[in-house]
């Protein structure tokens, strides 16, 4: 497996901030994979 990092903004439509994750990619995942692991590990609250 390799890492990939993602930008997600963090705020709503008036402010806010692109934060990075980091998350292990594998073949086969899409985005949607990388950003469920990143909510189950590392923020919880996206």
């Amino acid at each position: 497996m390799s890492t990939a990092t993602f930008k997600i903004w963090r705020g709503d439509a008036n402010s806010g901030e692109f934060r990075d994750y980091t998350a292990e990619v594998a073949e086969g995942m899409v985005v949607l994979d990388a950003v469920h692991d990143i909510q189950r590990t590392q923020a919880p609250d996206l």
